[in-house]
């Protein structure tokens, strides 16, 4: 894997495509809190981490 990971860095990056995330199904009044802050890590932190990480790699700062 990071074997993998040397090689693609080397390609170049133009475009990053956040398309992930997770989802509980249900009516928002009766998912629980903890949930809810899961899955807002994973969306929206999870998706800036790695906005992070390719803009560093892509712009070398």
């Amino acid at each position: 894997m990071a074997r993998d990971r040397k090689k693609a860095i080397k390609w170049g990056i133009e475009i990053l495509v956040n398309n992930a995330g997770v989802l509980e199904f249900g009516a928002v009044v009766d998912i629980p809190g903890d949930n809810m802050r899961k899955e807002f890590k994973v969306n929206v932190i999870g998706a800036i981490i790695l906005t992070q990480g390719i803009a560093k790699v892509r712009y070398s700062l």
